[in-house]
């Protein structure tokens, strides 16, 4: 009885060594900075065109081999229009560009899935005023007057918009699984949210 149970200890030994080891190589793996493809995403404004830039950073703690920090960050382009300001007035569009972080917390929890944990609180989006530009009328080519009425507040505007659609849209995930590397580690394909994803290594 009792070969028998050191033999099962030995085993579950054995097992969790494995299992830790498995853990520590993805998350050697998966430190360092990864870029994706620009994508576009919905917001509340139907009328936009939203396209996002994703860059995913992991830090690894120093007493830990299998977790750490991790930090997000999203450079965006929106075009969108606005509405005519009176009948006679065509509709004019609007592009700004801007940038957006947040932090949180990572854990390798198998050979190939991640468990991430956002600060929601820690969101923080920027869009630049100096890149805000009011375009031509559609129909006349000519600058529309109402574009001195435009609200001073529409990066605001903007900011709120890209706000609740990074939490929905983009940072709306607990799980990176399925994870493989390619290329000698400078590419990671991954499934997120039930939508396969492909990272490249920023060296």
């Amino acid at each position: 009885m009792k070969k028998i149970i050191s033999a099962l200890c030995i085993a579950v030994g054995v097992i969790s060594l494995t299992s830790c080891n498995e853990k520590a190589k993805l998350a050697g793996n998966i430190v360092g900075t990864w870029n994706s493809n620009p994508e576009r995403i919905a917001t509340a404004d139907t009328r936009a065109t939203t396209t996002i830039e994703p860059t995913l950073i992991f830090l690894k703690d120093s007493t830990s081999q299998s977790g750490g920090d991790i930090n997000g960050y999203v450079k965006f382009s929106v075009l969108s229009g606005t509405k005519p300001q009176a009948a006679a007035v065509q509709p004019i569009s609007v592009t700004a560009d801007g940038k957006a972080s947040i932090t949180g917390r990572w854990e390798a929890i198998d050979d190939d899935e991640i468990l991430v944990k956002w600060d929601y609180s820690s969101l923080k989006v920027s869009v630049d005023s100096d890149a805000i530009y009011n375009n031509y009328d559609y129909l006349t080519q000519q600058n529309s007057e109402t574009i001195e009425n435009i609200p001073m507040s529409l990066d605001q505007i903007i900011n709120a918009q890209l706000s609740a659609a990074l939490q929905t849209e983009v940072f709306n995930y607990g799980k990176i699984d399925d994870i493989k590397f390619i290329n000698e580690s400078t590419s990671m394909k991954c499934e997120i949210n039930d939508k396969d994803c492909i990272f490249s290594k920023l060296l």
